[in-house]
Formats: structure tokens, C-alpha cells, sequence
């Protein structure tokens, strides 16, 4: 049976990050695993587990230097259709996960699901996801997101378009650690942090270029907005391959006065 692992290195900053122009950067560690079980019935198990740890290094108060998170989850997935022109499949995860440092500390059940419509023919996709999770001190924490994806060109090559709607907290982890943690320090007075409720939305467009000894080259733009109404712009570039090792580099600007800031991700897989 299949078994997948990862390893990935990363760092971000911004300058101002809130009203009163202090500066923050953050440096990241991401560990996972996926291993595949039995098949039951119809449906495709895997157990999948991940560790993050993130280190921010500030001159706001109150920001805690490191920040963990902890996740151990059972993976069901039933394909129930897959032909050339159309192919439908959902998912269903449950587990358990664990936070401490400047996130929210303490543990819980986290329960969420999926599905996945795709028209390989149009390179078309869309994607659907919801979570929630249930701590045992009473937190709660929800979200979902939706993605439409167009990428007609052969193995990542040309042009591609994604939209991508979201509400709540939709991921589980480095970027909702991120959000709740130590972006809630950096807000300015009166602001929603964004991630943490109500809508937002992302439009990314990208354009993949011919390799060159198996390595992949990739171009990117992207505008959001969240929840508080501000925008945010993004160029960004990646190179690597898609099955071992890839290197990204994102600038990005956001709200008005202007902040700027620019993330690093290196991404290992075996």
C-alpha cells in the first residue's frame, strides 16, 4: 500500500503589519505523512498526519516566539464516477488536533469532508471542502471554500485560471496558524483578521513554461479580497519538480496605507 511524506521550509514578513509600523517575520517547519489502508467497501481509507512549528520575531506585545500545531486524521474517499469526460469523488476526515504557543493552545476533534468534479477533457475542476472543529475547552472553529480551476494546457504547460471563494477558517494548518495566532496581533484598530470569519475571495492566474531538463517553470499573479474589504496583489514565481523538490517566491502588497511583505517556500516530497 501507498505511503507519502513531506518536508517543507518557509518564511514571510511585512512591513508595516499594523498601524503603528511595526515590522514581523515569520520562519515555518512542516512535517507530513500519508499512509494508505485497507479499502472498505467502496471507499479508500488513508491515515494522514502533520506537525507545523512557526517562529515569529517582532516587537509587538504579547506575541508568543513559537507556535505549534498538531494533526492526526482518518481519510475515507469513494470515487463514484471516472470516465474520460467526467470524473466525481468525496472525501470525508476525522481525527484530532493539538495547538500551542500564540494559537489558540489546547486540543480537539476535527471533522470535514470534500468533493472533487473534474472535466479532463476541458481541464475544468471544481473543488468544494468544509471543516469544523471542536475543542475541548469550547472553541469552535469553522470553514469552507469553493474553487473553479481551468488549466487547458498539456502537463502544466501555458496558460491556467483559478477563483476560489472562501468562508470561516478554511484550512487547518500553517495558514490558520498564521491567521489566528500572529496576524491578529498585527491588525489595525477596528479590523477583522482576516481568515477568521465571514467571506473573502481569490483570483490567481498563471502560466507554466516549457521545461527545461525536467525541471518546471511557473509564472503567477493573483488579486484577493477579505473580509474587511482590502485588497491585496501578488507576483510570484516557482521552480522545481512536482514529484521531488520546488521552490517558491511570492511578493505581495495589501490595504491602504500600503503593506508590503514576500513569502519562501521550499517543498520536499518523498
Amino acid at each position: 500500500r501507498g505511503r507519502a511524506g513531506f518536508a517543507g521550509l518557509g518564511g514571510a514578513g511585512c512591513a508595516p503589519c499594523d498601524g503603528r509600523g511595526v515590522p514581523l517575520r515569520m520562519q515555518l517547519l512542516a512535517l507530513g505523512m500519508r499512509q494508505e489502508l485497507k479499502r472498505l467497501g467502496g471507499f479508500e481509507l488513508a491515515f494522514k498526519g502533520d506537525a507545523l512549528a512557526v517562529q515569529t520575531i517582532t516587537a509587538l506585545p504579547g506575541v508568543e516566539p513559537l507556535s505549534h500545531r498538531l494533526r492526526l486524521l482518518l481519510d475515507a474517499k469513494r470515487n463514484w464516477l471516472a470516465t474520460d469526460q467526467l470524473a466525481l469523488s468525496t472525501n470525508v476526515a476525522l481525527g484530532g488536533r493539538w495547538d500551542g504557543g500564540d494559537a489558540a493552545a489546547g486540543g480537539g476533534t476535527e471533522l470535514g469532508g470534500g468533493m472533487d468534479l473534474r472535466h479532463p477533457a476541458l481541464g475544468l475542476a471544481v473543488r468544494g471542502s468544509g471543516r469544523m472543529l471542536l475543542g475541548a475547552s469550547g472553541a469552535r472553529e469553522w470553514g469552507g471554500n469553493l474553487a473553479l480551476e481551468l488549466d487547458p494546457g498539456v502537463a502544466g504547460l501555458g496558460p491556467s485560471l483559478r477563483l476560489q471563494p472562501a468562508w470561516g477558517v478554511a484550512g487547518g494548518g500553517t495558514d490558520s496558524l498564521w491567521r489566528q495566532g500572529h496576524a491578529a496581533r498585527g491588525q489595525r484598530p477596528g479590523e477583522s483578521v482576516a481568515g477568521l470569519g465571514g467571506g473573502r475571495w481569490d483570483l490567481a492566474f498563471g502560466y507554466g513554461l516549457p521545461q527545461r531538463r525536467d525541471t518546471q517553470r511557473r509564472l503567477s499573479f493573483g488579486v484577493s479580497q477579505d473580509e474587511s474589504m482590502r485588497s491585496a496583489y501578488r507576483l510570484g514565481g516557482e521552480i522545481g519538480r512536482a514529484d521531488t523538490l520546488q521552490l517558491r517566491l511570492e511578493l505581495n502588497r495589501q490595504g491602504e496605507p500600503p503593506a508590503y511583505g514576500f513569502r519562501l517556500e521550499s517543498v520536499g516530497r518523498f
